[in-house]
């Protein structure tokens, strides 16, 4: 999933509108990716010599990286919606969840928002691709009676 930003398969650009759509049908901003390669889960932290490590976390860097080069604009000030589809190369057991968590702390890292906790709603799906691995990516603006982010920021009143 660290190779590159692509232009995609057929049909990608149609399936970006879909979930922009799902995620908010009048998101005044938004962002389409297309990442190749097979997407990589969230690996979970273990113990060596003392140390904690994340096995996948270079390959989070990696990811981050890649999608700070090619944001567009500001971080997101408010509530944010996230959409990914998903297209592994192989039939191997991944839970959507940690492939989304994955994206999710990569996109917080390369600054797309302040911070995960404005993400609030999400669309995600896994497909079978031999030939063309990839991941689908949208992010749009999002408006929902759960106010987050710096746009929102109230001060406290002793």
């Amino acid at each position: 999933m660290t190779n590159n930003i692509g232009v995609g398969q057929p049909g990608d650009v149609d399936r970006g509108l879909y979930m922009q759509r799902l995620l908010n049908p009048n998101a005044t901003r938004s962002l389409y990716y297309v990442v190749c390669g097979n997407p990589t889960p969230k690996a979970r932290v273990r113990f060596f010599k003392r140390h904690l490590w994340t096995p996948s976390a270079k390959k989070e860097g990696a990811l981050a990286s890649i999608l700070k080069t090619h944001n567009l604009g500001k971080p997101f000030p408010s509530n944010v919606a996230v959409g990914c589809m998903f297209f592994r190369q192989d039939f191997r057991r991944v839970d959507v969840d940690n492939m989304l968590k994955f994206v999710l702390d990569a996109a917080t890292k390369a600054g797309m928002w302040e911070d995960d906790n404005q993400v609030t709603s999400v669309f995600s799906s896994v497909h079978y691709d031999k030939k063309n691995p990839r991941t689908l990516l949208v992010v749009c603006d999002h408006e929902s009676t759960l106010i987050r982010g710096s746009a929102t920021a109230i001060d406290c009143v002793e």
